[in-house]
């Protein structure tokens, strides 16, 4: 989606209507088959179930393009079928439609929860909606109090779990390098004084440039007291988790980062091998 610097004051009018963004016709025909006339975001190849890291891209886009309809339609099914955790404003990261349909992990996505809460934070300026920026607070409160810790062993630094539970041993935290969308923690940590939020930002791109200091970042990592160290059970391959942090990278303005340049010789070279045709 693209970023457009966002309106400075929550409250403004929307702006008047101006010539149809190239992208909006590829995200109409997207909407038409992937979300439901309810708002929910369908990952059809997976069983037709719905994940918070969905329904957070589909409302970045929506405010990106404008979509006031659609943000308010994924935003109500969002909150209607998602944030149903009783102990905070953290969105469940799975809905299956199987037996009428519900939450069957209660655990949250912290990436997920980012996308929809730095949605929220943007439509605010853009539709000039009070009421989202509320509820962007909320879960970035409870981002900060639940899916940070500290770093293992350490006084300073900040670690995103990639989940309220199941991330913490006495061996270490399991981190996914592709969680950290920099831009949206510090932009959301901002907007909703959340200092914690934008401390964790910046220790996150502090973290993906040790991560990559000699080769490409892993789906997942542990991060312990001494170091880094497989994550067991889990991909350390620069696989489709992992394919996100360059790209995370670049729309928070990093393109110069370490990550960015250890992805894109990896691809150089693997278009190089395989096709005549080279990205630039």
């Amino acid at each position: 989606a693209p970023m457009r610097p966002a309106s400075p004051s929550v409250g403004r009018a929307t702006p008047a209507a101006g010539p149809v963004d190239p992208l909006t016709p590829l995200w109409r025909a997207w909407r038409a088959i992937h979300v439901s006339s309810r708002g929910r975001v369908i990952d059809r190849p997976q069983d037709n179930v719905s994940h918070s890291e969905g329904q957070g891209y589909a409302l970045l886009v929506a405010e990106a393009l404008g979509d006031r309809a659609a943000f308010d339609l994924i935003l109500d099914w969002t909150l209607a079928n998602l944030q149903v955790r009783e102990e905070d404003a953290l969105l469940a990261w799975r809905w299956h439609p199987a037996d009428g349909g519900g939450a069957t992990d209660l655990n949250n996505a912290s990436d997920g929860d980012l996308f929809a809460a730095w949605a929220l934070v943007r439509a605010s300026r853009t539709f000039g909606e009070e009421r989202y920026l509320d509820l962007a607070a909320a879960i970035a409160a409870d981002l900060a109090a639940r899916c940070l810790r500290p770093w293992p062993g350490q006084s300073e630094g900040l670690l995103l779990l990639p989940g309220a539970e199941g991330f913490e041993s006495e061996a270490g935290i399991v981190v996914n390098p592709a969680y950290y969308m920099t831009r949206a923690l510090a932009e959301l940590g901002e907007a909703t004084g959340t200092p914690a939020l934008i401390a964790a930002a910046a220790d996150g791109n502090a973290l993906l440039a040790r991560l990559t200091r000699e080769g490409l970042p892993p789906d997942w990592i542990m991060v312990t007291p001494s170091g880094f160290a497989p994550a067991e059970g889990k991909s350390s391959d620069f696989g489709y988790e992992a394919m996100r942090v360059p790209l995370y990278l670049i729309w928070s303005a990093m393109p110069g980062h370490s990550a960015v340049a250890r992805a894109r010789e990896a691809y150089l070279a693997f278009f190089a091998e395989e096709t005549d045709l080279a990205p630039t």
